[in-house]
């Protein structure tokens, strides 16, 4: 979970540093790619993967 937290932090300092670069269509793209769907489907992918506690094998 902390993965998730830190690649969305990074993705937002890439679009701001981005940005501050001026080109603006590559900082709108990193910061929904980077920063909002990559964290959200490694989240997804995590909770579903997960096993239930109470199960063995």
């Amino acid at each position: 979970m902390r993965q998730a937290l830190v690649l969305a932090v990074l993705g937002v300092v890439l679009a701001v540093l981005f940005t501050v670069l001026q080109p603006p269509d590559v900082a709108l793209s990193q910061l929904a790619v980077g920063s909002a769907l990559t964290p959200l489907s490694l989240l997804l992918t995590v909770r579903k993967v997960k096993r239930p506690k109470g199960r063995d094998r």
